[in-house]
């Protein structure tokens, strides 16, 4: 936490709060906050003498500026350096986007703007909380599937952009469930509404890089809305926004430079014995082919929607990037040594 926001003086009694009103307070859940703490140092609480964690009015209002935050599509690692002026700017904005462009109707994507297809997975949520009836005048696209063994034999074709899962009982199973659902769907992210679960389970949920959201029960209709609006209105943009900002190599001109060695020179360079400490050749082929493997897999992925497209179209891109630099690297080596492999340019 930035150093302005410490307090210079110990807070009144008034002032302090247990982890379980934080969690009410802000919409985090227990395992999801211990977590930010422990991995991301978003805030640093006190303790009490039997060891419990007490937490100041300043960090409950920093820890629900984060969460308004993630839930709209920013990484926590971007956030928790950010005094507590910044994190309030940037949720303004967002909610200036959300208010004029966000909404469950859709969005564009090759320019055209089509809308958001929801499938509901759960007796409860399909009969009772009926989901289809808080999106009117064709705002979106609503399949219902009354369980999971419903949409797990759905026929294969299907697609939905965000998926609702109601849960009773969530352990690790239900959540592989989910997502093999996902991927099944080719779903951008989903909501499970739960009523117990484990909590080493949802510790797991909230490290899962924003493709699964759990809520617990029960939630009225409005929330689930409200759910679906700043999760699928902003995930498309947000996933290629990071993919747009992520760092480039310096001398990236937009192609993808062709491999300088084939597999049976770099065969041949992992089992010379080189005078070298620590059998460099051996070790830069090792690396050479771990690379080639990985920009092949990174090519050929399987692609859920747009977005996936274009992280492995980034990802291939940085992975052929390392590997001509690896390459330039044996070749020095090859020559520093005259090793002969055979010549680059034959590959």
């Amino acid at each position: 936490m930035p150093e302005t926001e410490v307090k210079a003086s110990k807070p009144s009694a008034d002032d302090v709060y247990d982890i379980a009103a934080v969690c009410r307070l802000t919409g985090l859940t227990a395992p999801g906050l211990r977590m930010w703490e422990k991995r991301h140092q978003a805030v640093n609480p006190g303790r009490t003498k039997g060891g419990h964690r007490q937490y100041s009015r300043r960090e409950v209002q920093r820890l629900t500026l984060l969460k308004a935050l993630s839930d709209r599509g920013h990484g926590i690692r971007t956030l928790v350096g950010l005094p507590i002026v910044e994190l309030e700017r940037r949720l303004e904005e967002c909610s200036k986007v959300s208010s004029s462009d966000a909404s469950v109707k859709g969005w564009k994507e090759n320019d055209k703007v089509r809308r958001c297809r929801i499938a509901v997975i759960g007796e409860h949520l399909v009969t009772t909380v009926n989901i289809g009836s808080a999106f009117v005048d064709d705002e979106a696209t609503i399949t219902e599937f009354k369980t999971l063994e419903d949409a797990e034999s759905c026929d294969t074709g299907f697609e939905a952009d965000l998926v609702f899962v109601e849960i009773s009982a969530l352990f690790d199973e239900e959540v592989n469930r989910v997502r093999r659902i996902i991927s099944r769907f080719r779903a951008l992210r989903a909501i499970l509404v739960y009523a117990y679960a484990q909590e080493r389970t949802l510790e797991k949920i909230s490290d899962d890089s924003g493709l699964i959201s759990a809520i617990r029960a029960p939630v009225s209709l409005s929330e689930l809305r409200e759910a679906c609006e700043t999760d699928i209105a902003l995930a498309g943009r947000s996933a290629s926004a990071i993919i747009d900002e992520a760092p480039k190599p310096k001398d990236h001109k937009g192609g993808i430079r062709k491999r300088k060695y084939s597999n049976s020179q770099i065969a041949k360079a992992s089992n010379i014995s080189s005078a070298v400490d620590c059998e460099c050749p051996n070790h830069l082929a090792a690396l050479l082919k771990a690379l080639n493997g990985f920009e092949e897999y990174s090519a050929q992925c399987e692609n859920r929607n747009t977005a996936d497209a274009k992280i492995h179209a980034y990802l291939h891109m940085m992975t052929a990037h390392a590997r001509a630099t690896i390459e330039d690297a044996l070749e020095v080596l090859v020559e520093f040594e005259d090793i002969d492999i055979g010549d680059p340019s034959s590959s």
